[in-house]
């Protein structure tokens, strides 16, 4: 069986670290998560859908060695394909608009390189820069306690522009909270983790905990927690946040888990209890600072799970053998 060769990510010599590196190792992801396709199937599957531009295949090696920023009308329908690519599927209009994000990061701001000029409205390239002043201060500062004001002068803009391009103080900080994540990519593609198929179940939850728990992480998940006791108590003020919060990663474990073999309902049942315990974990390094012990009770509540879905494989082979052999 020959190996897939795809294209490499450039080297950090040729593309070095800022936003283009950042958007061209986000394709890269989604391309890996697609199996690295040939660049001419790709390009096929543009031709061949309802999207408003099509797309070369040599535009789209340049896009995977990053040679260039493309135009967004050909990099939209690459980012959809390859979503859907993906095992399991990943949502072609949560990963355009987190590419969007970062595509117009790279167009506004490129260190080390020539400027690039964003061929759309200046409207967005303005917002964007409004929107990751705002980031960096909720990371730093959280936004429980700060008003429109404080976020319009860390943007240096004020409130009158802020609700020019944002509509709402909520609806700032829920756009906010999505770019920030895109700041945090061992978060952001933690759950795809659970979704591996190749390796047993305890190596899964093993490697999902050690990316969410990484230092690095934790100004993003203060931010996260805070902002989801804001939602909880006025559920409109974040919206769309608790939905996430609440039932993406379970349903990402779930498919996981029936994937695996376990019938539906305990597939659910155990998805969340996986997910629960990695955010409770999550709120007890943020109070304690104790990432060993963390650590330490994760293994062993992964392994006691990863044996009660041992068990449950089990006895659903066996309910099926019983079954077949019935019916002979």
């Amino acid at each position: 069986m020959n190996a897939v060769v795809g294209i490499a990510l450039p080297e950090r010599e040729r593309l070095p670290a800022g936003p283009a590196r950042d958007l061209v190792e986000a394709l890269h992801r989604l391309y890996q998560g697609a199996g690295m396709p040939g660049v001419r199937r790709i390009a096929g599957a543009v031709v061949d859908g309802d999207f408003a531009d099509t797309v070369s295949h040599e535009k789209v090696a340049a896009m995977l060695r990053g040679s260039g920023l493309p135009r967004w009308s050909k990099l939209e329908p690459v980012v959809r394909v390859l979503a859907a690519w993906n095992n399991p599927p990943l949502d072609p209009d949560r990963q355009t608009a987190a590419f969007q994000a970062l595509w117009r990061a790279a167009a506004t701001r490129s260190p080390g390189r020539r400027r690039i000029v964003i061929p759309s409205d200046g409207n967005d390239r303005r917002k964007m820069e409004l929107l990751n002043a705002v980031v960096t201060y909720m990371l730093e500062q959280g936004s429980a306690a700060a008003t429109l004001r404080d976020l319009s002068r860390a943007a240096g803009s004020n409130n009158r522009m802020l609700l020019y391009y944002f509509g709402s103080k909520e609806n700032l900080v829920r756009e906010a909270l999505d770019v920030a994540l895109l700041r945090y990519p061992l978060v952001k593609d933690a759950d795809r983790h659970i979704a591996r198929l190749d390796i047993p179940l305890k190596a899964r939850l093993d490697e999902t905990w050690r990316a969410l728990c990484r230092e690095e992480n934790l100004p993003f998940l203060r931010l996260l927690f805070e902002s989801v006791g804001l939602a909880v108590h006025q559920p409109g003020r974040i919206p769309g946040l608790l939905r996430h919060f609440g039932h993406d990663w379970v349903d990402t474990a779930t498919d996981a888990l029936v994937k695996d073999g376990l019938p539906d309902g305990p597939a659910r049942l155990l998805a969340k209890e996986i997910v629960a315990l990695w955010r409770g974990l999550q709120l007890d390094l943020l109070t304690t600072g104790d990432m060993e012990e963390a650590t330490a009770v994760h293994d062993v509540a992964a392994a006691a799970i990863a044996g009660r879905a041992e068990l449950l494989r089990g006895r659903t082979s066996c309910i099926e053998s019983n079954g077949s052999s019935a019916l002979q």
